[in-house]
């Protein structure tokens, strides 16, 4: 499961292997500068609409952002095991 400041660095990596500034990300999501460094950066948390609007202007599923290599823990915290995706 992403933590505040992983989710951060992972949509970092993500916009810069699109090859975006975080201008641009920001422009194509709708959001500003400042709220996806601070995102980036691990000092905010998106909410919803801002994470889904920044996973649409990367061209990504929800899934890709929030898998940890191709995991993605979900079930309470006591009875959490990895989920695999599934090949399409």
């Amino acid at each position: 499961m992403l933590t505040q400041p992983a989710l951060g660095r992972r949509l970092r990596a993500l916009r810069e292997k699109d090859g975006r500034s975080i201008e641009a990300l920001a422009h194509a999501a709708g959001i500003t500068y400042s709220t996806l460094q601070a995102i980036e950066t691990g000092l905010r948390m998106p909410d919803l609409a801002t994470a889904l609007a920044l996973v649409d202007a990367l061209g990504l599923s929800v899934y890709d952002v929030l898998a940890d290599e191709g995991t993605l823990l979900f079930a309470r915290a006591s009875r959490r095991k990895p989920l695999k995706r599934r090949k399409p």
